[in-house]
């Protein structure tokens, strides 16, 4: 079922779900070599570690239209990066 903004505006559960992902993607990104992510640049590393503090400390500032343009626009990318990563690493 593909889910929509107003989905996630809606569902309290969804939304606790989706920042906990991120949460966990976030601190994940933290653990990547420096080498390892310069193979990538492309990625605004940085921002993707920055989320996940963003959703801890400052969860009450959270924009919904921000994490929906995360899932949608965002992930997909960074999915391939992480892919390309490993493919290289293996």
């Amino acid at each position: 079922m593909a889910r929509t903004l107003d989905d996630l505006t809606r569902d309290p559960d969804l939304m606790a779900a989706v920042e906990r992902y991120l949460e966990i993607i976030s601190e994940g990104s933290r653990h990547i070599p420096e080498s390892l992510k310069a193979q990538r640049p492309d990625i605004p590393w940085r921002r993707v570690a920055d989320i996940g503090n963003r959703l801890r400390h400052a969860y009450h500032a959270i924009d919904v239209e921000t994490l929906w343009t995360i899932i949608t626009d965002d992930l997909d990318t960074l999915r391939a990066a992480i892919e390309s990563i490993l493919e290289r690493e293996a």
